[in-house]
């Protein structure tokens, strides 16, 4: 099962806010491709960090990956942050969705002076949610880096699968299924991401602690604020209120929660009963065990647009 997940691009912590370190020089990257449109002055650009140890999780699919933006000016040796976001997207959101908020945090922060009589920092983090790491994107990084779309087209829905459409006066579609024929793209089954039973608010929050201890080592920035739109606002609240390992409540490690239209968990009185922890625990099990379905849409209303099989999906 661990070979259908190809190892992902993990940067070493040491790389980030602080540069490169004597043991590896990198070369000079050019930072034209990684600009935001509209917003020359920021640059954006995908990391993936060491995450938290879900059980039965392949270790490449073990990373906290977040889209970071930040300040196009220090190019490749950012410096310390003067403050950092960590934001996580909505139920329905990705963090592109992010894309142009963020750049104006970044850009009218890098237009103020702060105390120290250089130009503010700002940074947001936005949470990329681990299951964008199964997506199988091998023959669109073919079909890129080659300049043919059509290579792409075969690698998910074999070749031929272009063709006439007659109730398109002859325009061509694509008519096949993902997977068909030839094509090397295959859906996940159940059995496959059974471990995604795993990845529950403790694998997210255990992501976003890494990220905010990063923070704190590579920059000292003690201006960490937790962000969540939406759906995300459930997860600042629930972590806000988390008790960790040395006995601090989340919110304790953080300058502030920010709420962007945001649903936050209503409190409840007391603990949890017996059959409420029976409950939930059965539910895992059932997850584990192929019982229950872990790989679906929302609430299983979105039928055969989700699951494994709707992921790439012909127009």
């Amino acid at each position: 099962m661990t070979s259908r997940f190809a190892p992902g691009a993990v940067l070493a912590a040491s790389l980030l806010l602080g540069g490169a370190t004597a043991a590896y020089a990198a070369p000079a990257p050019d930072l034209s491709k990684s600009l935001v449109p509209g917003y020359p002055d920021v640059v954006a650009e995908y990391l993936q960090i060491p995450g938290f140890k879900a059980g039965g999780t392949p270790d490449a699919l073990n990373t906290a990956s977040f889209l970071r933006l930040r300040a196009a000016a220090d190019g490749d040796h950012p410096k310390p942050a003067n403050a950092v976001i960590i934001a996580m997207p909505g139920f329905s959101s990705t963090p592109p969705h992010w894309l142009w908020l963020a750049s104006q945090l970044v850009h009218k922060a890098d237009a103020k002076t702060c105390d120290d009589g250089q130009p503010c920092r700002v940074e947001v983090w936005v949470i990329q949610r681990r299951g964008a790491n199964l997506a199988d994107t091998v023959g669109l990084r073919e079909a890129r880096a080659k300049g043919d779309p059509k290579l792409a087209l075969d690698y998910y829905y074999g070749a031929g699968a272009v063709t006439p459409d007659a109730d398109r006066g002859g325009a061509p579609t694509v008519l096949a299924a993902p997977g068909a024929g030839d094509a090397k793209w295959r859906a996940f089954s159940e059995h496959d991401l059974s471990f995604m039973a795993d990845w529950g608010f403790e694998a997210y929050a255990g992501d976003a602690d890494r990220m905010i201890g990063l923070v704190r080592q590579k920059s000292g920035a003690h201006n960490v604020f937790l962000a969540g739109h939406s759906q995300g606002g459930s997860f600042v609240s629930d972590y806000a209120g988390r008790m960790q390992a040395d006995g601090k409540r989340g919110l304790e490690k953080l300058s502030g929660l920010i709420y962007l239209d945001a649903q936050t968990t209503p409190g409840a009185p007391g603990s949890p009963s017996a059959s409420d922890l029976k409950a939930y625990v059965d539910h895992v099990d059932a997850l584990r065990s192929g019982k229950a379905p872990v790989y679906t849409g929302s609430g299983g209303m979105l039928g055969n647009l989700a699951g494994p099989v709707g992921a790439p999906r012909p127009r």
